[in-house]
């Protein structure tokens, strides 16, 4: 069953943590006045200002400062300051930590590998290395027991973030906790038009109030109206987790992605193994955010992203729609995963 957070009102507390790079106390002012204006009260994990070569702080700190947050008692969402990269070192660092002081010897089953190769991962007594073999027995991956548990003990608040912060997504998502795609705390310092227009629709979504994403300028292929569960991310760290418990169930629902400064050659690799994962299989349909600032090398690749989508995607009939206002563009607007959106063929609502 789903477990949606329920939604703010003027006076509850918020949290704020950084799971991945580190982050500079001036740029999360304008952050704090808009959560003031919003009349929450916030609260810094321990952790947010430190500094351990690119992160904030080390890996198991970022993991301490994600728990607490998890487990706050009046804390109605958790805001991210920054992405970049990290999320997925902070839930390696909370497995550790938190399987250690559980001293659980469960395993937590991977669904999504149930029809590849198996790998059976034993870890030894006196190493955290792991062996691999392949063979034809159930998968069994020991790891995320740990995270699951702390869900499932906790009161569910509303995550916020993107870019990196997908993988914590995603590890939400196998705890059946909806959580928020939306704009990280450092971006509010930039003040221009869309971060301010998206922190007053990310409000909106935050309070409960119904929101309509005008999608009428988006290209379009199929455009016929669509019903489903939000699921997905940055495609890069989708990618990154085909074959681990991460991976998405995408099955009846549908599938959001966006990513930023890569090769051209790799986003079409990426896309081809999603479709090979299956994550296309059974799609309600596909929304594709702002992908900005592709890249190329001398010798043109010779696709554009839609050409990509269009010929990889040929052979399915759901509806895709492109350059959506959400991600790492000028816009950002907050979409809920894990809940329900209608699309009818003009507006996306939540």
């Amino acid at each position: 069953m789903k477990k949606i957070p329920p939604y703010l009102q003027k006076g509850d507390c918020v949290v704020l943590i950084s799971p991945a790079r580190c982050v500079d106390k001036k740029d999360l002012l304008s952050f704090e006045k808009w959560v003031t204006d919003q009349g929450w009260v916030l609260e810094y994990g321990s952790y947010v200002f430190g500094k351990s070569n690119q992160f904030s702080s080390n890996d198991t700190q970022r993991a301490q400062d994600f728990v607490w947050a998890i487990e706050h008692k009046k804390a109605k969402a958790i805001f991210c300051a920054k992405g970049g990269y990290g999320s997925i070192r902070t839930l390696e660092a909370l497995e550790t930590l938190y399987s250690q002081k559980n001293h659980s010897g469960n395993l937590l089953v991977s669904d999504n590998l149930a029809d590849a190769s198996t790998l059976e991962i034993s870890s030894m007594a006196s190493s955290t290395q792991k062996n691999i073999q392949y063979d034809s027995n159930p998968i069994q991956v020991n790891w995320g027991l740990a995270f699951q548990k702390i869900l499932s003990d906790a009161n569910p608040k509303w995550l916020v973030g993107f870019s990196d912060i997908s993988t914590l997504h995603l590890a939400l998502q196998k705890g059946n906790w909806a959580s928020i795609h939306g704009p990280l705390a450092s971006q509010w310092a930039s003040g221009n038009a869309g971060i301010i227009a998206g922190a007053e629709q990310l409000s909106k979504v935050l309070t409960g109030e119904s929101v309509k994403i005008d999608l009428s300028n988006c290209t379009s292929i199929r455009n016929h109206s669509f019903e489903g569960e939000i699921v997905g991310g940055n495609l890069s760290l989708i990618y990154a987790s085909l074959g681990t418990p991460l991976q998405p169930k995408c099955r009846g629902k549908v599938l959001f992605i966006e990513d930023i400064d890569e090769y051209l050659y790799h986003v079409d690799r990426m896309l081809r193994a999603l479709k090979l994962a299956g994550l296309f299989e059974g799609l309600q349909g596909l929304i594709i955010g702002s992908m900005i600032d592709m890249k190329d090398n001398i010798v043109p690749f010779g696709y554009t992203v839609s050409q990509m989508v269009c010929e990889i995607l040929a052979e399915y009939d759901f509806p895709i729609l492109f350059d959506a206002p959400m991600g790492h563009g000028q816009q950002n607007c907050a979409i809920k995963f894990g809940v329900n959106c209608t699309f009818d063929k003009t507006f996306l609502n939540q």
